[in-house]
């Protein structure tokens, strides 16, 4: 006899289950419960060749899973799609996106997953190899988890050794991908009525359309089962679980090779110092000259001239007022001025002029470039402008080999252009296919924002058959172990269930291209290479990551569990009491322990041969010197096989997981030799303190449930509560740099914990299913015979309402440090339903409500979060107030620093930088943090917040849905599902307008002159400039700066000193981000705010009562198997599957908010208009198969051979998934053509 706690499998019926523990977790019909609960049985599993969670959704009510549904993220720097599915992460994000979590139920977001209904972690797929059933429940369930996803619950009950069962199962599978998948498992039992063992072996190497590629698990699993007593049983089991992935790219790269060969395939010939390109069929000749001293700088001048421009010399050289300092031409498009020098000069890459080139970049000074090719790793460095670094004298940085300062040369330190280097000291790195600033966002086409689009066109790259990112892998391992104990303590009436869970999960990623910024199809215009050697690489297409970051990721969870069933039957009384009906009550309490640490680490120069050690390795003589942020990589990985920009080829993979460290040897120039060198350069994946960390969660719940049988089961009622009080908490860095850093390395192991964040909430669930006909006499008398009765006596209406609460696993809070309110769900449905033909046909229409509220937001809205405390208090406000210090406190932007001090007048500033001043930067941050946040003295205000910042919103999803498993012969199933679903977002980034709203009064009062008085009333005065000077609105002259002056105060066009500054420095990203020559049309604090921040914030409050991204509003799917079971066909199975999807909102049309204009002043479009959306088309996919089963071996073993085709009309398309303000696409989804899939079983 079956516990409570148990499901007999062998009752399903086809694609029907009768009865599941998804309900109350005791065994209860499914056509008793009001709640939306379906199981997928082990025939539909076999049948539609469905190994995990994904492949299941394809064809269940409400369910979204990776083969039809695109999860809409954005990369770390909002610039485009992050192609989850292949795998993704985030600097600011913990946990990597994954293939596994790229699902939704009911428009809601991704459900939470469950092993044997205890909470499992979300990265870890599940796999149909050890499956007894999975079951899918859609919205919120408070009977089984108070706390979890309002979408919905997903739980797999994994198989159990049964006693009283010997047999074993062989299963090989392959596709038309070149997938290979073996599978083994058995069931023995060892001693008659007490003891079995289940085992199970899978090997699965999943093999894709792009190659090379591969997605490759190994699982080890054991069952034990023993029953010492007749009512005791205990069970255990253990299951090893290592997966190795490279899984191909989902979307096609942002096309860059189209841009490059639009703008006439430009290239540069460092040779002649030119730019060559065919520009409207004529090939056009450039020079370029990276600065006045230049020895072609003449020609340039003369070039420039020849395109009727009035070329203006400069000279501001005052001790050599005679030496041409630099020149510039007036641009007619915007009337600005811009440099004709300086690599590819301002002249050069701005839009309105006859010189325009676009499309075509350099790399910054002395940036280091690491070249893979074919998985072969080659390193040179940027030249250009690079003075490098010959030792240290104390915390100075020396710069011996030569001067850039005219007039300062000597024999043993010559002026660069006098010597025989200046060419290589003058150099460019070039690359070609950038998406142009003043195009994106916009002075050309009306649109602010544009998003140049991803490949579509084959000739540029093969997307049916190479993977991009292949240099993308991670791995995950993972062991999972359960014990349970069942006692039966009175026969029939009191049960007993115990239980401990754990989960030891570890995950490597390395999913570095594409983590910052979308994929990017780069083309490498350099004729030569730095040597001035042809460049093998010329031409040829690539990706880059830029300052690439791994993470070391772990979980581990302990959950204990107790259970306690009263299961009363008063039915069989022969008094009134048999009217009291029978009853199913439950207590449990459980507890959850879970601690999870994440490492970010980021590949840093730990060492080499002296020339390396000294360029490219931070000085170890400062306290708490660190790896990190020392010299900066981009690693470029080359996708052609011939120099014509045609991607054709994958990248070959470089270094494995395993390899902390590895030798990258770079291609330099040594001016104190005067000869090209190798510098023997080791690389290590240095443990990068932002984003690193720890968090703990501790979750106690309590909860009864109740289900009673009542009136002759006429009617059967639920109902529920439950307390959950949970408890997280996340470490925090450490104060100072010498506690941060030890020989290099950071600390992580001593970050400190800070306190507990409580978070509790009760829950309940009430239900009741009604069949008020069933069990009359006259009724049951004619329901055999007629349908119509039948109808009658079987007809019934369910109502379910539920809640529950979704606690994040760490702590998580606003901008003022609150912890974020309670993400809880609520659903409600109400259902009628009836079965036919004596229960051979089961239905069920189902009306719903169902909502997330208070959710962590994603997308545009999350962007909008990181850009108002990064790019405006942060990057703007911060290094505002950074600048004005750094000019108090001496600091002169106007002068180049000497050779044997820091080279830039900023750098003394720059905490854990190369030429860093321990007690200037600490001095800087102190007055720094007390002037930036009110209430608070820290200048990391932000990433010391007693959590992770984010806001919240709510979706709310309703529909209708209708469900038909039906019978009509016992070698005969159909199943049939439908649904109406609109999902909606409402009150959204309240937390952002609440913090703006505080920020704002800060930054409209901000005053300059007032703080340079403030500074000098406490000796902080400049020696270089009076305060007069410091708030001119003439500004400041920088240094070798002909077209901009850095500006502090308001010239009377804007609320205050703050919104019209531009040209300070970033002290965040050590840059000029806001300028008079950005391209992005940054030039003032305020044209920041209304560009970088403004079109993201309207954007997210846009989607205020809106549908939620890619949603279908109508699916339906129909699956039938018919099995021959007589005739010459015997043995023959044929089936097939028919879905159906309606059309989805994959954007909205833009309309002009009025902040961004054009240069005309016209205004650009900037935000999207929702009253005009923008679809994509209804998709159908049609899934065959046919299997054949017969006995070999004398009729020992069961052989079953089938053939899956799954989406059968497919041939494989790109499928648009985003677009910009004009409707033109620029996301695409790559969609596979038809599988094939053929599958040999083996039962014995």
């Amino acid at each position: 006899m079956l516990s409570p706690f148990e499901v007999d499998a062998t009752r399903e019926k086809g694609y029907f289950a009768e009865n599941t523990l998804a309900g109350s977790r005791m065994r209860t019909n499914i056509a008793d419960l009001g709640a939306a609960i379906t199981v997928v049985t082990k025939q539909q599993l076999e049948d539609t060749a469905s190994l995990d969670v994904n492949d299941v959704f394809r064809y269940e009510l409400g369910t979204e899973g990776s083969s039809t549904y695109t999860p809409s993220v954005l990369t770390s720097k909002g610039d485009g799609p992050a192609d989850v599915i292949a795998g993704a992460s985030f600097g600011t994000s913990p946990v990597a996106s994954t293939n596994a979590t790229a699902n939704r139920v009911r428009g809601l977001g991704s459900p939470s997953f469950a092993l044997n209904y205890y909470q499992a972690i979300a990265q870890i797929p599940f796999d149909s190899y050890n499956a007894n059933s999975v079951e899918i429940n859609r919205g919120a369930n408070s009977m089984l988890f108070g706390m979890g996803s309002p979408a919905g619950i997903v739980n797999m009950s994994m198989a159990q050794a049964e006693i009283g069962k010997n047999k074993a199962q062989v299963q090989i599978r392959i596709d038309d991908r070149g997938s290979e998948r073996a599978s083994l498992s058995f069931n023995k039992t060892l001693i008659a009525g007490k003891l079995a063992i289940y085992g199970a072996l899978l090997y699965n190497d999943q093999q894709f359309e792009r190659k090379p590629s591969y997605d490759i698990t190994r699982r080890q699993y054991g069952a034990i089962t023993y029953k010492p007593f007749k009512s005791t049983k205990l069970t255990a089991s253990i299951e090893g679980y290592s997966n190795d992935n490279n899984r191909p790219n989902n979307y096609t790269p942002i096309d860059g090779v189209s841009v490059w060969r639009n703008a006439g395939s430009p290239y540069y010939d460092d040779a002649r110092r030119l730019i060559v390109r065919n520009k409207d069929g004529v090939r056009e000749e450039i020079p370029v000259a990276y600065s006045a001293y230049s020895s072609n700088a003449e020609e340039v001048i003369s070039f420039v001239e020849s395109k009727g421009y009035s070329v203006e010399r400069l000279y501001s050289n005052t001790s050599y007022p005679s030496l041409m300092t630099g020149a510039q031409i007036t641009n007619p498009l915007d009337g600005k001025k811009y440099s004709i020098f300086g690599g590819l000069p301002a002249a050069y890459t701005t839009y309105g002029s006859s010189l325009y080139i676009p499309s075509m970049s350099t790399y910054a000074n002395s940036r280091l470039l690491q070249n893979i090719v074919d998985g072969n790793l080659s390193a040179m460095q940027v030249l250009t402008g690079y003075n490098p670094r010959t030792g240290w004298n104390g915390a100075t940085a020396l710069t011996d080999s030569f001067t850039t300062t005219y007039g300062e040369g000597t024999a043993d330190k010559p002026y660069i252009y006098d010597t025989p280097y200046a060419n290589i000291y003058s150099r460019l790195t070039t690359y070609g296919g950038t998406a142009d600033g003043y195009v994106s966002n916009n002075n050309v086409n009306g649109m602010f924002a544009y998003t140049y689009p991803g490949v579509t066109d084959s000739s540029v790259y093969d997307w049916r058959h190479v993977n991009t990112l292949q240099m993308n892998y991670g791995r995950q391992r993972n062991t999972t172990y359960n014990l349970e104990l069942e006692q039966e303590i009175i026969p029939g009436l009191l049960h007993f269930s115990a239980g401990w869970f754990r989960q030891d999960f570890d995950s490597k990623t390395s999913y570095t291209v594409a983590q910052q910024n979308s994929a990017y199809l780069y083309v490498d215009t350099d004729m030569y290479t730095t040597t001035g050697e042809l460049n093998p690489n010329f031409g040829k297409a690539y990706l880059q990551d830029y300052d690439p970051d791994r993470y070391d990721h772990s979980i581990t969870t302990d959950q204990y569990r107790a259970m306690l069933a009263f299961t009363p039957d008063f039915t069989k009384n022969k008094n009134w009491t048999k009217w009291l009906g029978r009853h199913q009550l439950l207590g449990l309490a459980s507890y959850y322990d879970q601690e999870e640490q994440t490492l970010r680490r980021r590949l840093a120069y730990i060492g080499g041969d002296d020339l390396a050690t000294i360029r490219y390795k931070n000085n170890t003589t400062t306290a708490g010197w660190a790896y990190q942020s020392a010299a900066t990589t981009i690693r470029r990985y080359y996708l052609s096989s011939d120099g014509n920009g045609v991607v054709n080829q994958a990248s070959g993979k470089i270094g494995s997981l395993d390899d902390d460290t590895y030798h990258a040897p770079i291609q330099t120039f040594n001016y104190q030799t005067g000869q090209y060198e190798i510098a023997e350069a080791d690389m290590y994946w240095n443990v990068f303190n932002a984003n690193s960390g720890r968090s703990a969660r501790k979750l106690t719940s309590y909860s009864g449930a109740w289900t009673a049988y009542l009136w002759d089961d006429r009617v059967i009622a639920t109902a529920g509560v439950r307390r959950d009080i949970n408890r997280t908490r996340n470490d925090a860095d450490l104060t100072t740099n010498p506690e941060r850093f030890v020989d290099g390395i950071y600390q992580y192991w001593k970050r400190p914990w800070n306190n507990w964040s409580r978070l509790s909430g009760t829950t309940s669930t009430v239900g009741a299913v009604i069949r008020p006909f069933t069990g009359w006499e006259f009724i049951e008398k004619r329901a055999g015979d007629s349908l119509l009765w039948e109808f009658v006596r079987n007809l019934g209406f369910s109502y379910n309402k539920s809640d529950n609460f979704d606690a994040p696993t760490s702590t998580a809070v606003d901008f003022f440090g609150t912890v974020l309110p309670k993400p809880q769900g609520k659903s409600e449905d109400y259902g009628v339903q009836v079965s036919l033909f004596k229960d051979k046909l089961f239905a069920r229409v189902t009306w719903f409500e169902s909502t997330n509220e208070n959710s962590v937001l994603g997308g545009a809205t999350a962007t909008a979060i990181q850009r108002l405390w990064n790019h405006m208090d942060t990057t703007a406000y911060r290094s505002w107030l950074s600048t004005i210090y750094m000019l108090a406190d001496g600091a002169d932007p106007a002068a180049q620093a000497n050779d044997t001090t820091a080279t830039q007048w900023w750098q003394p500033y720059v905490e854990n930088g190369a030429y860093s001043d321990p007690a200037k930067v600490e001095a800087m941050q102190k007055w720094v943090g007390e002037h930036w946040v009110g209430g608070s003295t820290d200048y990391k205000y932000y990433t010391n917040l007693p959590g992770s910042l984010g806001g919240t919103g709510s979706t709310k999803a309703k529909g209708t849905e209708v469900a038909i498993q039906y019978n009509p012969l016992p070698n005969w199933t159909l199943k049939f599902n439908a649904s109406k679903n609109t999902s909606v977002t409402s009150n959204v980034l309240k937390e952002l307008k609440a913090w703006e709203a505080v920020r704002m009064q800060v930054w409209d009062a901000a005053n300059a002159r007032a703080l340079f008085e403030e500074l000098a009333a406490a000796g902080k005065s400049s020696s270089i400039y009076t305060i007069a000077q410091l708030t001119s609105p003439d500004g400041i002259s920088l240094y070798n700066v002909t077209d901009r002056k850095m500006v502090l105060v308001n010239n009377g066009d804007y609320k205050s000193d703050f919104w019209a500054s531009h040209d300070y420095r970033d002290t965040s990203g050590n840059a000029t981000t806001v300028s008079t020559t950005n391209g992005y049309g940054w030039y003032t604090n305020q044209a920041y705010y209304d560009s970088a921040y403004t079109p993201f914030k309207l954007q997210g409050l846009a989607t205020e009562g809106q549908e939620v991204a890619d949603q279908r509003k109508y699916n339906f799917s129909f699956l039938t198997n018919y099995s021959f079971d007589r005739g010459f066909l015997k043995g023959w199975a044929v089936g097939g599957a028919q879905r159906y999807a309606s059309k989805a909102i994959i954007g909205y049309y833009g309309k002009a908010s009025g902040n961004n204009k054009d240069l005309s002043d016209n205004p650009l479009l900037d935000m999207i208009d929702v009253s005009r959306p923008i679809y994509d088309d209804p998709v159908w996919y049609t899934d065959l198969w046919v299997s054949y089963t017969c006995k070999i071996f004398n009729d020992k073993v069961r052989m079953k051979l089938q053939l899956n085709v799954a989406d059968v009309f497919q041939d494989g398309e790109l499928r648009p998934t985003a677009v910009n303000y004009d409707g033109t696409p620029y996301a695409y989804r790559i969609v596979d053509p038809r599988q094939f899939i053929l599958t040999a079983t083996f039962d014995f």
